[in-house]
């Protein structure tokens, strides 16, 4: 008869010991760990945290295709877990190698779980369920890094809307986004359902484009005080929805007489004391015309501002806008606004920018530097557990080459070569020091 395989008591060793054994572990290792039992989950927690190893700025539950996405993301932007769960097993394109770890049950869940060879922070589950199974991990994740909850969704792919809003992580967020691409268009009671159930602290982002004309969002206003709100379609939306809002930044893609509504929103900011707004885009036709002839205004003066706005994103993305022919608003607590108009896909964009700092170069090189050393770090770090794991073989050189790509003085060209060479893990670092380095650049050009 043969011998049982003995199980390990890991975590009933002394809390010193677990230590030293966490201590060489990524978060996507103590992830795993942390599945194997309320104590395991205990444990990891408890130790990686007080050691800082399980720090992340947001987790992202992405339910916008059929193939669902949980995201831990770290402080510098980099990818610590990545699950993706799906009822279908179509893996990776042909030729890419798969491991297959094992066919597990965690908490009644059947997964088939897949490994990636360039893509250490990722899983695959396969499992007949896959919402619900997602929903169980994301909960978990949730606990096991206590971050902010950001959640992209199509409401058409879920199956059991009142089921998957009674769930306690999904009810808060800080950030929402409900998609309607993919040729699904949302329904209204749906998207109601979800604003009214789900509390958003700080961003709001619909991206249907085929909502009903005439339909107003019930209880929209309770989310125009939020850092963020961006709306495709608003064509319900009138100047005294647009005074009553006091967002950092709006954009408005679609709703009726923007160019009069701006010439309102203008008069209005120009009285107000209220510093909280940053920008304002609102969308029009073609055929519409920027109508200020009442308001004072002046041409750029480069002795003022900048001639460039730079709009900042996540993932170190940035766009610059050209403001030099726009006109300007000066407010009697000393603030500069920009009002520009842009041609965008045969539509009229009008821009309204508010500059808090008129010369934001130094600070922007400063904080891009401390930016560009925290991503060398990362670099660094994911080197070396690849040259541990090559151990025994030859590093190859293009590895070798990629020492020093997060300095300052690495050539550019060799930098961006490198980046289309890689993929995987190394290939979001090398691209995020890319980007940095991209808009050092831009920075390094614009005047003082």
């Amino acid at each position: 008869m043969p011998a049982k395989s003995a199980v390990f008591p890991l975590f009933n060793l002394p809390a010193i010991v677990l230590v030293e054994i966490f201590e060489g572990l990524d978060p996507i290792n103590l992830f795993d760990l942390s599945l194997f039992s309320e104590k395991a989950k205990r444990s990891v927690k408890a130790i990686a945290h007080e050691r800082g190893q399980l720090n992340a700025k947001r987790l992202v539950f992405d339910f916008t295709s059929s193939t669902l996405q949980i995201k831990a993301i770290g402080e510098g932007e980099e990818t610590l877990v990545r699950l993706l769960i799906d009822s279908n097993q179509k893996l990776w394109k042909d030729g890419v190698e798969v491991i297959k770890t094992k066919t597990v049950e965690i908490r009644g869940f059947q997964f088939q779980w897949y490994g990636h060879p360039t893509m250490k922070q990722s899983h695959h589950f396969f499992c007949r369920v896959p919402e619900h199974a997602a929903s169980f991990l994301f909960a978990h994740l949730i606990q096991l890094f206590n971050a902010p909850v950001h959640l992209h969704l199509t409401l058409s792919l879920i199956q059991n809307l009142p089921m998957f809003l009674s769930q306690p992580h999904f009810v808060r967020c800080e950030k929402l986004r409900i998609d309607g691409t993919n040729g699904m268009t949302t329904r209204i009671r749906d998207l109601e359902v979800v604003l009214r159930y789900i509390r958003v602290d700080k961003e709001l982002e619909i991206t249907e484009k085929e909502m009903d004309r005439n339909w107003r969002p019930v209880g929209i206003e309770k989310f125009f005080h939020l850092e963020k709100l961006s709306i495709e379609s608003a064509h319900w939306l009138s100047y005294h929805d647009l005074i009553k809002m006091k967002c950092k930044t709006g954009t408005i893609k679609r709703f009726h007489y923007p160019s009069t509504c701006l010439y309102y929103f203008a008069r209005r900011w120009l009285s107000s004391t209220d510093r909280t707004l940053e920008r304002m885009e609102f969308g029009g036709d073609r055929s519409d015309q920027l109508e200020m002839y009442e308001l004072r205004r002046w041409r750029y003066d480069p002795t003022k501002r900048s001639e460039n706005y730079v709009i900042t994103g996540s993932n170190y993305d940035f766009k610059v806008i050209h403001c030099s022919h726009g006109f300007d608003l000066y407010r009697a607590d000393g603030l500069i606004a920009t009002i520009e108009c842009k041609d965008s896909d045969n539509r009229k964009i009008f821009l309204f920018l508010v500059w808090h700092d008129p010369f934001p170069k130094v600070k922007r090189l400063e904080s891009l530097r401390k930016d560009l050393e925290q991503q060398s770090k990362i670099l660094e770090h994911r080197l070396q557990r690849i040259e541990e794991q090559r151990r025994r073989k030859r590093v190859p050189k293009r590895i070798k080459e990629l020492r020093g790509a997060g300095e300052i003085d690495y050539p550019f060209e060799q930098l961006e070569k490198s980046r289309k060479r890689h993929d995987g893990e190394l290939y979001e670092v090398l691209d995020h020091i890319y980007k940095i380095r991209k808009q050092m650049i831009f920075w390094d050009k614009e005047q003082t």
